[in-house]
């Protein structure tokens, strides 16, 4: 008997987590786990539009990319929340496509007590953490800007789960996150969209330098004896990122999926 006889014929292998020919939407795309996404996101084959706020770092984050010319670069401070919908639909417009996935990274952190907290930081967390968030799903909806079968990929945070003194304000915006995306993922479950969120942990990134910086060695050993696999890097979330962006997900929508290198198991 000849292996061909035994094996009998050979059936192609797909792979699904490929992003082959679509076209991701990556905001926060400058740095961190955004900049790590979007790397990824072009070695699985997508054509990617990076998004910040400032072109040096989004060149930056082009340079890492594979297949360089197949990817732009769209200059935008997502602070402005009511600009968004429009600005959405006249890229697609331009560009005379539709999005086939968007993964929203652009975020703020502040840890503010209770006793001195003031509107203005309250607005500046919620406008980009929240707000930018509801934005970018209502641009989602209009009418030839996002493809039927795509995904949208929030960031949440542990904070939005468990509690930690100092960061009410962040902590409620990424708690919110998490109720957003169980409502849109039914809400937009009809055109065939996708609404899930990442959970991370603490990660390496810029809003990490800054968060440890000042703080006292005590302080931070415990706080990386809470994550019993170390703190992340930005790779760690982005390939969970990447997971939810591709058709291996293609049943899962509305759920918050946690890479926080075991922080939620205390």
């Amino acid at each position: 008997m000849s292996d061909t006889d035994y094996l009998g014929e050979l059936i192609p292998v797909c792979d699904p987590y490929t992003l082959e020919n679509k076209t991701i939407l990556i905001t926060g795309a400058s740095s961190g786990i955004g900049r790590a996404t979007a790397r990824i996101a072009s070695l699985q084959g997508a054509n990617v539009i990076l998004v910040g706020r400032h072109k040096k770092s989004l060149l930056q984050t082009l340079d890492e990319m594979e297949n360089r010319s197949r990817h732009g670069i769209e200059e935008f401070d997502l602070n402005e929340i009511d600009a968004i919908p429009d600005w959405l639909k006249s890229i697609t417009k331009n560009l005379g496509i539709q999005i086939n996935g968007l993964a929203h990274f652009a975020g703020i952190h502040e840890t503010v007590p209770l006793r001195v907290i003031q509107r203005k930081s309250m607005d500046a967390v919620m406008n980009v953490n929240l707000y930018s968030a509801l934005a970018l799903l209502k641009a989602c909806t209009n009418k030839n800007v996002f493809m039927s079968g795509g995904s949208i990929v929030l960031t949440s945070s542990v904070m939005g789960q468990v509690g930690q003194a100092g960061v009410v304000t962040y902590s409620a915006s990424k708690g919110a996150v998490i109720a957003t995306v169980k409502s849109s993922a039914l809400e937009l479950a009809k055109s065939k969209i996708r609404v899930n969120a990442v959970v991370p942990g603490m990660v390496h990134t810029n809003m990490f330098d800054d968060l440890v910086r000042n703080m006292p060695e005590d302080q931070f050993e415990k706080m990386q004896s809470y994550h019993p696999l170390g703190f992340g890097e930005p790779e760690d979330v982005a390939h969970s990122v990447i997971y939810l962006l591709s058709d291996a997900a293609k049943w899962v929508t509305g759920t918050a999926l946690v890479v926080d290198g075991g922080y939620t198991c205390h």
